[in-house]
């Protein structure tokens, strides 16, 4: 299933990103940021200029200055979801989460994301809760286990 990714971009500092069903409801958030960074009423968005150098807020981006002299920036893009429902509200495992991941015979594990291995590319590092060690697997380990956020 395709989703949509808000990006958002303050003072060079790149925000989490954030996932949409719809380009309707990213850019909804967008609009909305947006507004909130020109300190912008409703009636003021609708009747602005949009054509200038100093802000623009389009169908997949926008941008514009803050009241405090940030640039501030957004882009809106469409990736493939290969996330799981059962991994938080983006379906994003974050670094430090603890799970459970339950295989196909019961055997439960509980871990904590690390992150990608530098050393073993394509790796994700996890940390075996029950033994304290540090665990490689493959992005696929994570479709063959029912995973949920402790």
């Amino acid at each position: 299933m395709k989703k949509k990714v808000l990006c958002e971009t303050i003072k060079r500092e790149i925000s989490t990103p954030v996932l949409f069903d719809t380009k309707e409801q990213a850019r909804a958030e967008m609009v909305r940021r947006f507004k909130e960074a020109m300190d912008m009423t409703d009636e003021e968005f609708k009747t602005m200029d949009n054509d200038t150098s100093e802000y623009f807020c389009g169908e997949n981006e926008a941008y514009c200055v803050n009241a405090n002299h940030d640039n501030c920036d957004w882009s809106i893009f469409t990736v493939e979801d290969t996330s799981c429902d059962t991994c938080n509200t983006n379906g994003i495992l974050t670094t430090g989460t603890v799970f459970t991941a339950k295989g196909k015979y019961g055997v439960q594990y509980k871990c904590e994301f690390l992150g990608m291995s530098l050393e073993h590319e394509g790796y994700v590092c996890l940390r075996d809760m029950d033994s304290n060690t540090i665990v490689l697997v493959t992005p696929g380990w994570f479709q063959q286990k029912e995973i949920t956020i402790n």
